[in-house]
């Protein structure tokens, strides 16, 4: 006999004795050594129930994690770890029982198998179906009373329970008659312990927002994107490539679209234009000289790596920190960057987000100073900035015209970083806005919308058709704007010559050094003298914060003198790029 039956099979099967011993009736005495290990464990199973309601009411500040910071796997696993020791949840405590019981489950089988006590197997397949059933039953008494169980998804909920109850079906059988028993008591009295569990902790009331179910996907779109992918990427592979752009979402076009005209025009250069929205706009474009791919973003990871091009123009920063690195094909590529938003760069990107880029494009000469700041800074490479201007407010300028609205319209158009409009005061606005005056349209950012769906759908219920997820109507036909750090209430000032108003919620941080380069950032200096900035605490003068605006005069000039010539801006940017793939091949040349 080894230790483990010396230390665990031979009591279990002592106490079983004993029981019988008693009551002179094996099903009994197992029964109610099933009663007295889950007596024995019930300090655990209440000690792991806790812990669930703890994880029930850190589930929305967890979701925030992953949301924020999904590409970053080693800040995202660091920030888990600090909200779990700050509320003091324990990610294992629901598996102790479980590892507990696995050495008693053991030891019943060998001890049972060993001693002769009903270790016969069943003579037909009824106690291994009433086995299976008790595994199933527990299982669903366990999504029923978790809080959680509405927002997983079926697999989530219901694949353990296939799995037990298939495990319990055929180790029923092969077990024997005595362990089928233990089995079966066993989960009806896990049933129980649940119960009594959630009736002292009631879990519920930890749970303070909204539980929202999952999306479902949508598996034909899925599918298409995986045929989609597989010709274009073979296509992409094949062809011989000088310029590439790469594009997040089909409403980053904008940001290239003068750059890419003027190549067009004025070169015979093909433009590869990679996307990972395979419904993206550029699919509509009909010239022989722009090809556009579909490549999801998975898949962009490898394509990245063996890129083969002299000029690659990205929207991306942190090229190089995360998943999307440099080709390790061809290490002359010349990586250019196009920001997207008149915004600053201390404060609105990651730090050290550009070091991996050769080119930035830089629409005024904040820019300049604040990527040569943080070179010094950092004593990272110098790269070589050209100055372009910003050719989308170029675009929006010469395509605005003024409209009369019946009602006076206010589109509400928050960041989607933590804590914006939409987390912290939304409610307050809309109950100060007079419905009757104004006609109030809520604009979420693209990036809220993408990840954070939950929320969404908690905005639908509120706010119905004030909430506006189709970008339908354009922010620029709206007479007033409300915003709190996003650069889209510059856009608007700048096109439309109006002014905003901002609500100071937390400021959006994205660089923690961002008050170490001697730079104050654009978004601080230039808030007041293009618009009014209010507390959240003031939000119940939002009324009179309107018409203070009104008085603002020529937002449009104070943001113009910030900026070089946005006029001549799709021909220098796209003048640069064709001089450069013309100097690469010269290079070339030369080499060869």
């Amino acid at each position: 006999m080894n230790i483990f039956d010396i230390l665990i099979t031979k009591p279990i099967i002592a106490l079983i004795k004993l029981y019988y011993g008693i009551f002179n009736n094996y099903v009994v005495a197992i029964i109610l050594f099933s009663i007295s290990i889950k007596v024995l464990l019930f300090p655990l199973s209440f000690w792991a129930q806790s812990q669930s309601a703890k994880l029930a009411k850190i589930k929305p500040q967890l979701d925030d994690i992953k949301a924020y910071l999904s590409h970053d796997l080693k800040t995202m696993l660091a920030e888990q770890k600090k909200l779990y020791k700050k509320e003091k949840y324990n990610s294992f405590a629901s598996m102790v029982p479980l590892f507990l019981q696995i050495p008693i489950i053991i030891a019943v089988s060998r001890g049972l198998d060993t001693s002769g006590i009903l270790s016969a197997r069943p003579e037909n397949i009824l106690l291994p179906i009433i086995s299976a059933i008790s595994a199933f039953l527990l299982c669903y008494a366990q999504n029923a009373t978790n809080v959680l169980a509405k927002e997983m998804t079926f697999f989530a909920k219901w694949n353990l329970a296939i799995f037990l109850t298939i495990f319990s079906f055929y180790f029923a059988y092969v077990c024997g008659i005595g362990f089928a028993i233990y089995w079966i008591s066993g989960n009806l009295l896990g049933i129980a312990v649940q119960f009594i569990c959630n009736a002292i902790l009631k879990p519920q009331k930890y749970v303070t927002y909204e539980l929202v179910p999952p999306q479902k996907k949508d598996r034909a779109l899925i599918k298409r994107q995986k045929k989609q992918q597989a010709v274009d990427m073979k296509k992409f592979k094949k062809a011989k490539k000088n310029l590439v752009f790469y594009s997040e979402a089909s409403g980053f076009y904008k940001y290239y679209k003068g750059m890419i005209e003027y190549v067009l025009n004025n070169s015979k250069i093909k433009v590869h234009y990679l996307t990972s929205d395979i419904n993206d706009q550029v699919f509509k474009i009909n010239h022989p000289n722009f090809i556009p791919y579909y490549c999801g973003p998975k898949k962009l990871i490898t394509v990245l790596m063996e890129l083969d091009c002299k000029v690659a123009v990205f929207t991306m920063p942190d090229l190089q920190k995360y998943q999307y690195k440099r080709s390790i094909v061809n290490k002359n590529i010349q990586y250019v960057y196009v920001h997207h938003g008149f915004n600053s760069l201390t404060l609105t990107i990651k730090k050290n987000s550009l070091d991996h880029f050769d080119t930035i494009f830089c629409f005024g000469k904040h820019y300049n100073d604040e990527i040569r700041a943080m070179e010094a800074y950092y004593g990272s490479k110098e790269k070589k900035l050209v100055n372009t201007g910003y050719d989308l407010y170029h675009q929006l300028k010469n395509k605005y015209t003024p409209q009369k609205n019946e009602k006076e319209t206010i589109i509400i158009a928050p960041s989607w970083q933590k804590d914006n409009i939409l987390e912290t005061c939304i409610d307050s606005i809309m109950s100060e806005l007079d419905s009757s005056k104004y006609k109030v349209i809520i604009r979420p950012h693209p990036e809220f919308i993408k990840r954070f769906p939950k929320k969404v759908e908690i905005l639908k219920k509120k706010f119905g058709d004030s909430l506006q997820l189709d970008f339908a109507t354009d922010i620029l036909n709206a007479d007033i704007i409300i915003s709190d750090w996003s650069s889209v209430a510059w856009e608007f000032s700048y096109t439309t010559n109006k002014p905003a108003l901002f609500i100071n919620t937390p400021m959006k941080i994205m660089n923690p050094d961002w008050d170490k380069y001697g730079l104050t950032p654009l978004e601080i200096s230039i808030k007041d003298k293009i618009g009014k900035t209010i507390e959240i605490s003031e939000i119940s003068n939002i009324n009179q914060a309107i018409e203070d605006i009104k008085k603002i005069e020529n937002p449009q000039e104070i943001i113009a003198s910030l900026m070089y010539d946005n006029e001549k801006a799709s021909e220098i940017s796209g003048r640069y790029l064709i001089e450069e793939i013309k100097n690469a091949a010269k290079q070339q040349h030369n080499k060869d």
